[in-house]
């Protein structure tokens, strides 16, 4: 049935606009679409005219108005009014719901917008459980009432909701047939509005609108009001519940739904619903089960199949939740969610342009909806797209000019590209929008910490500190900058204030691991031995616990090596060789556990070939010649992976040739240090090593002018090789 074959419709006086007088006057949009049923009747959505009075029936051309005599029959539950006119209009004849079937052609014909539009689409299903048709049709806000007509342009269904996102639902003809042989005398629309029923079914839809608008307490209590007018008033209980869990009230939530599915057991809706309440009360296979129960009810309802999807993710079956968004996504390729809820899917399993991908087809169905743009900004991101990323959040910006989150994300997105100030830009917007928005104070903070403007930076972080005193990570954020200032031990209280409110807050150990260390050099060079000790130990057990919360983080290994060594080191220098040597054995551990785990680590190779060549060391002074040899071959060993990995390395070089210049092949040592001088003009280290090969090669002048320079690259070199 082709679009023109219905153009008869517009002047046959059998489609009409159903609105109220003070619309009619101003031309504004109509309540609701209806249709002629028999010359003097005419049937709506009862949601339609409920809070609309008086009441106008118009012709699609605008020529004929019918006033109404009365109400002659409707029915609450299945949303329908027949009203009884003054004069006549051309019946629509009625066909047999019953036989529709999915795929059927379809047409929908009334008022969206006020303006009258034929829209074709077709059948998805029968929906039994709730006694509607779902309908594959792109309709709106007007179309209410409008009759869906088959190829035989009868009438197989009433529209009575629809969706952006999903199906819309119309109500079966034959039910429409039902309540035409229920007619009665025309009860004024005045009087009909007074009946108990009618009241109670007017403060449902107050309810409704409140709830649209987010007012849900006040959504509630219209609720009540209508349950107290009539409690058999199914969809109430539902909708109701739906509020409760939007306020938090999970429990008080699933009660209604409790109740809406022993009045109706086969309402799918009520089981989605009570699944998502229990997902939020994290009783996930309490939520799984209430979805297949309406994925039993209905195998075509999407909506069950995406929150399924949700659902399995928590548990951990990714697999699941992904192969549920397939399936809403087969059942409806507009279901914009489900897209979207895929893309969040392969996201979160790395998988970036597969995600852009499923966000792209979002936005293509909904082109307005925000956190579509902001997921794809993300990942954008991820895949280093930066630019395109920021067109996504100015987009967002251009449709929600307050969302703060654009601009956040917007700043982070500059501060990448290396654009710290036009970051800060966002941020202050970001700040002027929501003063009372912690992240936008820390952003910024991270921002001028980046331009070192530290003690901005700190006023930032305090601000943050103020707004949420329990989030961890503005504590530790705050302690970088203070030790980027010298307050060491502002630094360490910071952090130590991170771990107490996140005692698996990785960072905030490393980060105090770093300053532990520095100090106990600090203490070691002064000369303090006892003190230096206890702070490389007390670093030593902030890795260990760095180790323990994220023990496939290498870096974690990493960072105890370091110490390891360095301990090592200092227990060497006081003549506790058996200490020293314990400590570098489990730093050369420590990064081959990297090693293992990433054979590429080119940094864990090198730190490696530097601890086995103080091992080396220690066991020739010990007076184990032979040992320290096969020491110092596998840390040869060890300096040329990490050269073979990362061969513009200047400090590979450089650790390469120490090894060499220990094993007492000098030539060989100087030609990795002048390598490493070559890589690192201003390595001072470098040339003061080379100055001590050049006295053992007996040249003093070269050696001379190494140690000249070295000393004028860094006048403390000396102290730094003894």
């Amino acid at each position: 049935m082709l679009t023109e074959d219905l153009t008869y419709l517009k002047n046959s006086n059998s489609i009409v606009r159903v609105e109220t007088k003070r619309i009619a006057s101003y031309g504004l949009a109509g309540a609701c679409s209806g249709f002629f049923v028999e010359p003097d009747k005419v049937v709506t959505n009862i949601h339609g005219i409920i809070n609309r009075k008086p009441i106008l029936i118009r012709s699609v051309d605008r020529k004929t108005t019918w006033k109404v005599k009365g109400v002659v029959a409707f029915d609450v539950n299945k949303d329908l009014v027949i009203l009884q006119i003054t004069g006549e209009g051309t019946p629509l004849p009625l066909g047999n719901s019953d036989v529709v079937q999915k795929g059927d052609p379809i047409t929908v014909v009334g008022f969206p917008y006020a303006k009258y539009k034929v829209t074709k689409g077709c059948v998805q299903n029968q929906i039994n459980s709730e006694d509607r048709i779902r309908l594959k049709v792109n309709i709106s806000y007007g179309n209410s009432g409008s009759p869906v007509l088959n190829e035989k342009r009868q009438v197989i269904g009433i529209v009575n909701s629809y969706s952006d996102n999903s199906y819309s639902r119309a109500i079966p003809s034959n039910l429409l047939k039902t309540l035409l042989n229920q007619l009665g005398p025309a009860q004024p629309l005045r009087t009909w509005h007074k009946r108990k029923i009618i009241r109670s079914y007017t403060k449902y839809y107050q309810g409704g609108q409140n709830s649209r608008k987010k007012r849900y307490r006040k959504a509630i209590f219209d609720y009540d009001k209508a349950l107290k007018l009539n409690p058999m008033l199914i969809d109430v209980y539902e909708d109701r519940g739906i509020a409760k869990a939007e306020l938090g009230d999970y429990d008080g939530a699933i009660a209604d739904f409790d109740y809406a599915i022993k009045i109706n057991p086969k309402d799918t809706s009520a089981y989605n619903n009570r699944g998502n309440a229990k997902c939020e009360l994290n009783d996930l296979n309490g939520a799984i089960d209430d979805y297949d129960h309406a994925i039993r009810l209905d195998p075509e309802d999407v909506h069950a199949y995406n929150n399924r999807g949700t659902t399995k993710a928590k548990l951990g079956d990714y697999d699941g939740e992904i192969a549920d968004y397939e399936k809403a996504i087969t059942l409806n390729p507009n279901y914009a969610t489900s897209f979207y809820n895929r893309g969040n899917a392969k996201a979160d399993q790395g998988n970036y342009e597969e995600a852009i991908a499923d966000y792209d087809n979002a936005i293509k169905i909904k082109p307005k909806k925000t956190r579509f743009y902001n997921r794809r900004g993300v990942a954008k991101s991820k895949i280093g797209d930066i630019e395109g990323a920021i067109a996504d959040y100015d987009k967002i910006i251009k449709l929600k000019p307050k969302d703060t989150g654009a601009y956040n994300n917007r700043g982070l997105a500059k501060a990448k590209l290396g654009d710290k100030k036009g970051a800060i830009t966002d941020y202050d917007k970001a700040i002027k929008i929501k003063p009372r928005e912690a992240g936008s104070y820390n952003n910024r903070g991270i921002a001028k910490v980046d331009l070192r403007n530290y003690k901005e930076a700190i006023d930032d972080y305090d601000k943050a500190v103020k707004i949420k005193p329990k989030e961890a990570g503005y504590y530790n954020n705050r302690g970088v900058a203070k030790s980027w200032l010298g307050d060491v031990q502002g630094a360490i209280d910071d952090y130590e204030k991170a771990i107490k409110l996140r005692p698996k807050y990785t960072s905030s150990y490393i980060n105090r691991v770093v300053l532990r260390r520095n100090l106990g050099s600090t203490e070691a060079t002064k000369g303090n031995v006892d003190k230096a000790e206890n702070l490389f130990q007390a670093a030593i057990e902030d890795c260990t616990s760095a180790i323990k919360i994220e023990p496939e983080n290498v870096e974690n290994y990493y960072s105890r090596g370091n110490v390891q060594s360095q301990m090592g080191t200092l227990k060497e220098k006081q003549g506790n060789t058996t200490d020293a040597q314990q400590l570098f054995e489990k730093s050369i551990d420590d990064y081959s556990h990297i090693i293992k785990r990433d054979p590429e680590h080119s940094s864990a190779y090198n730190n490696r070939a530097w601890v086995k060549h103080l091992l080396g060391k220690s066991n020739a002074a010990a007076g184990n010649t032979e040992a320290s040899q096969t020491i110092y071959h596998t840390a040869i060993t060890d300096s040329d992976e990490a050269i073979k990995l990362d061969p513009e390395e200047s400090a590979f070089y450089h650790t390469r040739g120490t090894v060499k210049a220990a094993m007492g092949n000098t030539i060989e040592a100087i030609k990795d240090f002048d390598i490493t001088i070559e890589y690192n003009p201003q390595d001072a280290k470098a040339y003061f090593d080379r100055a001590l090969a050049n006295v053992e090669l007996g040249k003093q002048d070269a050696a001379n002018a190494d140690f000249e320079k070295a000393k004028e690259l860094d006048p403390d070199v000396e102290k730094s090789r003894l």
